[in-house]
């Protein structure tokens, strides 16, 4: 199996893994916990700081958090395939007839290592950020002040907060909002 199959069949959403992922976000204010199919099953925040009790900051916090969770479980996933061993062989190269007309500059060929670096900067970076569809299924929390849009595999794709709220909440408020919305 390529690289290429491996990494579809993994970001698939008919795939069950075997390694369940957390991550937070770079400040370390935020975690974001995923299940075997990379589904959200938990988001907590560790601290209470000015960010966090900003609509805006907080939704940053908790999509860099989820995608750096996505992106640990696809890399962990891939390297259990062994679709990043350096050591595997390569699929078979073929040449190519030059194509008539105006060429495109050279592929760059990179290392599994470099490709395994490079799609965990990719995911990381929020390219593989859910769309908000319309299947997408609105979660809220009991108080009302706090939602979250859960698409059809479970991932993230919106989040909404009352700023008001935000700003005078608890760490231990915000967290019962958070596990409520989620687990809704």
């Amino acid at each position: 199996m390529s690289v290429q199959e491996a990494v579809q069949r993994v970001i698939s959403p008919d795939y069950v893994g075997s390694i369940e992922s957390a991550a937070t976000d770079a400040a370390d204010q935020v975690r974001v916990s995923l299940g075997l199919r990379g589904e959200v099953t938990a988001v907590m925040a560790l601290q209470l700081t000015s960010r966090l009790k900003a609509e805006e900051g907080l939704r940053e916090a908790v999509f860099e958090a989820a995608n750096r969770a996505e992106a640990a479980r696809v890399m962990n996933e891939l390297a259990l395939l062994g679709a990043l061993d350096p050591e595997a062989p390569a699929g078979a190269s073929r040449a190519l007839a030059p194509l008539p007309g105006p060429t495109a500059p050279r592929l760059v060929v990179r290392s599994p290592d470099e490709q395994a670096d490079h799609l965990a900067r990719y995911i990381a970076s929020g390219g593989l950020d859910p769309i908000v569809a319309p299947g997408d299924r609105w979660r809220t929390s009991s108080n009302g002040y706090l939602s979250v849009a859960i698409n059809d595999r479970g991932q993230l794709a919106a989040f909404k907060a009352d700023q008001e709220w935000l700003f005078g909440v608890s760490l231990d408020r915000l967290n019962n909002a958070l596990k409520e919305a989620v687990e809704s």
